[in-house]
Formats: C-alpha cells, sequence, structure tokens
C-alpha cells in the first residue's frame, strides 16, 4: 500500500516543481558575443579590403549606438541584403546567423522591458541589383567587410548595451 502512495506523492512533487520553476535563460548578450565571433570566422575567407563603391550607402557603414534599436535597425539591413547575395559562400549561413542575433537582440529587449518594433526597409533593391549585375564580388566583400565591422562592435560591446 505504502509503494503507490509514494509514487503518488513523488509524481506530485514532479509536477508542482514543473509547475512553479522558471526557467533559467542565459545571458542574451553574452550569446550575441559568441555568435558575433562565429560569424566573424565565417567570413574571414573574404578579404578585409577597403572599398568605395557608390550605390551602396543604404548598407551601413557606421557603427550604431550602443543601444538595441540602432543596433537591430542595421542588421535588418544586412538580413535584406544578405538575402540577394545567396548565390555566393557564406552568405546563406550568414544570414542565418544575422537573423539569429536578431532573435536574441529581441530577447534581450525583452529583458530590458521593451520591444523592437520591425523596422522598415532601407535597402534600395534596384541599386543593389544593379551594383550586383556590375560587379558582384565587390558588393558581396563591401557587404561582408560592413558586417564584419559591425559584429566586432557587437562582441566587444554588448555588454554595455542597457537600453533599447
Amino acid at each position: 500500500m505504502r509503494g503507490p502512495t509514494l509514487a503518488l506523492r513523488g509524481l506530485l512533487g514532479l509536477c508542482l516543481a514543473a509547475l512553479y520553476s522558471a526557467p533559467v535563460g542565459a545571458d542574451p548578450s553574452a550569446d550575441i558575443k559568441v555568435l558575433a565571433d562565429v560569424t566573424i570566422a565565417r567570413l574571414q575567407e573574404f578579404p578585409e579590403v577597403s572599398l568605395s563603391i557608390s550605390g551602396l550607402e543604404f548598407i551601413p557603414e557606421e557603427l550604431p549606438a550602443a543601444q538595441l534599436g540602432p543596433i537591430d535597425q542595421a542588421l535588418s539591413v544586412f538580413q535584406e541584403v544578405l538575402g540577394q547575395l545567396l548565390a555566393h559562400e557564406p552568405a546563406g549561413q550568414v544570414l542565418n546567423d544575422v537573423e539569429n542575433l536578431r532573435g536574441l537582440l529581441q530577447r534581450m529587449a525583452g529583458d530590458l522591458g521593451c520591444t523592437l518594433d520591425a523596422p522598415p526597409s532601407q535597402v534600395d533593391q534596384g541599386q543593389l541589383e544593379a551594383r550586383l549585375a556590375d560587379s558582384a564580388f565587390s558588393v558581396v566583400t563591401a557587404t561582408f567587410n560592413r558586417l564584419r565591422a559591425l559584429l566586432r562592435f557587437l562582441a566587444a560591446h554588448m555588454d554595455e548595451v542597457q537600453s533599447c
């Protein structure tokens, strides 16, 4: 008789523990820094050269403020551009990394008690397509260089981000 009673008590205890427990979440800023470093490593095969290509002004060159909103806005531009570069390795995996970074930023915003609205598109698709047709390698290299700079910023300064 004691066997079934103990088993029921144990089952009830497990159910209560599951019901009242809170998930243990890692610090999103640490995950962002790690993913930024991983993505930088993926981009190592592309040379770091200083290119000035007219018509790509919509791709961020300046580093954003250390706030989640401007960082998310910059990443959304890269996400759009990378979607056009999928024929070039490693754009597909880098696109996935950028999408995951944006998801981590959303989680961090939630932890800070704010939300990140979807930024409006800033990519001039016609200009991007024209530049890709003219010199795809230059566009890919410039995009990856600018993204690499943003990722280095994230890896170095995510601990400082405390506001949306």
